[in-house]
């Protein structure tokens, strides 16, 4: 337990200093810090006061944590000492009232698109359990609606960019607009669509606006509130869902989302971290260019599944935070070295977000990742998510309209 102590204070330590390199709450190294901060703390006190107790981290993997998030914020140090305050002047990015309003009905008509496919997999508009079942466990391709997904957080992202650089936005249109991508994004089954969305807008806001305390507690309760709800909805707010039938109150169902999120992962990359693993030299890295390869049958070979096996440690969990699958790809030092190269490239999007277009898209997004980090990985896994995102930002620039302020 020492050891937990020790990691905790020099973590603290490098939050102070992240903080002092920018005292905004979203750059991202202090982001980071705060992030993994509570995370190791939420795993001691699980460790130490909750009936739900997992396996305890070793030394190893608690200093290995430290020494990704001192290379993570060595990397934003760099982008800040060649970040020139004084070349650029702020800028504004607004878009035509016409080209928000195509996205608008795009939104909707996606929607709709969406309800008739989930209809079409399971004969109901809102099984989504057994639709997240057929996509992810049955790996059915839905077409090209899939994609939706992604145009409809990214058209929200510039609706959110657009709203906050108007003098008088329309509330109302915008809350329409962000309630079809919400959504869309429930609809998937998958959590992830919908923090992403959720967490790339609170981004833009960043930028544009103060966080405070008041709007940081809302949103984190409407996060933890849809979470709580779909991981009912897809029996995965209770241990052995599948083959328990006690039946849980609400704060035990809480208890155990946030048990299974925050210490399980931890636990399950500290079981794999010590022992005997094989590197896979780039199935993950190259699974998109691979799928693409193996659905044109240029190769032989499909792409390795990103589901993971079950561990126990002691409760069962497939997944195994972000740094797992950087190791298994190409070994420890691959991912110090990625972590300091994505450290860096954060915080360059960071300090430009106000001054390029491109940049305010690549810190709102990258967003999402980072968070997820102590869940699991999202920056090599999703590449394709990425290759759509910078598509949608080439096309988007036609489109800005970019002042000084």
């Amino acid at each position: 337990m020492i050891w937990y102590l020790f990691i905790i204070i020099l973590i603290l330590f490098l939050a102070v200093v992240n903080n002092a390199v920018s005292r905004k709450p979203f750059y991202p190294p202090t982001y980071l810090t705060f992030i993994w901060l509570i995370m190791i703390c939420a795993h001691l006190f699980y460790c130490l006061f909750s009936d739900y107790t997992p396996y305890l981290l070793s030394i190893k993997t608690l200093f290995y944590f430290l020494v990704v998030i001192i290379l993570f914020s060595f990397g934003g140090i760099i982008a800040k000492g060649i970040f020139k305050e004084g070349k650029n002047k702020n800028l504004s990015f607004t878009f035509s009232k016409r080209f928000i309003n195509c996205l608008f009905v795009l939104n909707l008509l996606f929607l709709l698109l969406f309800l008739n496919k989930i209809k079409e997999l399971t004969g109901s508009y809102s099984d989504l359990r057994l639709f997240r079942y057929h996509t992810s466990v049955m790996r059915v391709d839905i077409g090209l609606i899939k994609y939706t997904v992604i145009f409809s957080i990214f058209s929200s992202i510039l609706m959110i960019v657009d709203f906050l650089n108007r003098n008088k936005p329309n509330k109302i249109k915008a809350l329409l607009f962000l309630m079809s991508s919400m959504i869309i994004a429930i609809l998937t089954g998958s959590r992830g669509a919908f923090f992403f969305l959720i967490i790339s807008c609170l981004g833009v806001y960043s930028v544009f606006r103060k966080i405070n305390i008041k709007l940081l507690f809302k949103s984190v309760l409407i996060i933890l509130t849809v979470f709580i709800v779909m991981a009912t909805v897809l029996k995965k707010s209770i241990p052995n869902a599948y083959k328990n039938n006690r039946k849980y109150n609400a704060i035990e169902k809480v208890e155990y989302f946030l048990y299974s999120y925050s210490a399980l992962p931890l636990s399950a990359f500290d079981k794999f971290l010590n022992e005997p693993y094989k590197i896979s030299y780039g199935d993950i890295l190259f699974r998109f260019p691979k799928s693409l390869l193996f659905k044109f049958k240029v190769i032989d070979s499909p792409p390795k599944k990103l589901v993971e096996k079950y561990v126990e440690v002691p409760d069962r969990v497939n997944v195994y935070t972000a740094f797992y699958k950087l190791i298994k790809d190409f070994g420890v030092i691959y991912s110090f070295i990625f972590m300091l190269v994505i450290g860096f490239l954060h915080s360059y999007f960071f300090f430009n977000a106000k001054k390029k277009f491109g940049s305010l898209i690549g810190f709102s997004v990258l967003l999402f990742p980072l968070t997820m980090s102590f869940f699991e990985e999202n920056y090599i896994s999703i590449l394709s998510t990425w290759i759509q995102v910078v598509l949608y930002t080439r096309l988007a620039k036609f489109f800005v309209n970019i002042e000084y302020e």
